[in-house]
């Protein structure tokens, strides 16, 4: 299909799951989900959603539900009884609900410790229509709704089939990023590697992006040194579109992104002062409205600040780890 039949954004839904209570910021990612009307999302809970917004469905289901529908799309046993093996479960989604899925072009998952900007626009300037399976990591990615491409977990990687090795023990396995990825290389699936959006090391106190991931000797890793950090920068969510804006040399520089995940960080309710659908700041210490600053100096010294010394020696150890990271995953051991 030619891309001038597909300019108009295919149909497309985004399925989360979440079980226990509710973080703090939840709202704030109801309101970024709202705001992106042209995408449908699908949240699996076993909460009380009261405030979901007009394109969002929720299902009532346990985690013992889930497990169920997972059993019946792999016909096997499945271990699941802590909701973080849900991470290795991601790209099986797809099948596991396909009935809430008839109708879409491309389903995709999604963690709620994020924030979404303008959607539509990274995936029509990016092409989504190429690619069978868009964006590399699990924090959200689609897939193509069509059986070659949502079945893809089922395929080999390196002469084996990892999904029956993942399904059979409460280890974590990072199938999601790490094996998915190998069997998308492997089998020549049209995927988009491109890194449109920031990715908050939690090595960190403050907010600080990470590494971007690369595919290298046909293996997929992390790339060191592909983002620049400030000393002062905050991160933003305004109008339905969210980025960073830093002081660079008495000048502000503004990036924005697709969406902003800042994984492994636990907010208080009193963190989170604002109102959903405000536009807010946002960083190490919380999410507080734009209102409440008149210069940005203010808003990176209450949201985001500098810890000096700490935050270098948080940055050295983060880049050798990630450094041993990478070299474990391109010899193929980190699984």
């Amino acid at each position: 299909m030619s891309d001038k039949k597909t300019r108009e954004l295919p149909r497309i839904c985004i399925v989360a799951a979440y079980f226990g209570p509710l973080p703090p910021w939840f709202s704030l990612w109801l309101a970024s989900c709202e705001a992106n009307r042209k995408i449908d999302f699908l949240l699996v809970t076993d909460q009380d959603v009261f405030d979901a917004p007009g394109n969002m469905r929720v299902i009532s289901e346990g985690l013992e539900d889930v497990r169920e529908h997972l059993r019946k799309a792999c016909g096997a046993e499945v271990c699941l009884e802590r909701p973080y093996k849900l991470c290795d479960y991601k790209p099986l989604f797809g099948s596991a609900y396909a009935e809430e899925l008839v109708g879409y072009d491309y389903w995709g998952f999604c963690d709620v410790d994020l924030v979404f900007g303008d959607l539509a626009r990274y995936l029509q300037e990016l092409k989504v229509w190429r690619y069978d399976k868009f964006l590399p990591l699990g924090h959200l990615f689609l897939v193509r709704n069509e059986p070659s491409a949502t079945e893809a977990w089922r395929l080999p990687l390196r002469g084996e089939q990892v999904w029956r090795t993942v399904v059979a023990t409460e280890e974590n396995h990072a199938f999601d990023e790490v094996s998915f990825n190998g069997i998308c290389l492997e089998h020549a699936i049209p995927t988009c590697w491109e890194h449109p959006f920031a990715d908050v090391t939690p090595r960190q106190h403050r907010f600080t992006l990470g590494a971007r991931t690369e595919v290298r000797d046909g293996r997929f890793g992390y790339a060191l040194g592909r983002y620049k950090n400030y000393r002062r920068q905050v991160f933003w969510w305004r109008g339905g579109r969210t980025g960073r804006t830093a002081l660079s040399a008495g000048h502000a520089v503004e990036d924005e992104f697709m969406y902003v995940h800042f994984q492994k960080r636990h907010f208080t309710s009193e963190q989170v002062r604002v109102a959903p659908g405000d536009d807010f700041y946002f960083g190490s210490e919380g999410f507080f409205p734009m209102s409440n600053f008149n210069n940005l100096w203010c808003a990176v010294a209450v949201a985001n600040p500098y810890g000096g010394l700490t935050d270098s020696i948080g940055g050295l150890f983060y880049a050798r780890g990630l450094a041993s990271r990478f070299k474990c995953m391109l010899r193929g051991g980190d699984q």
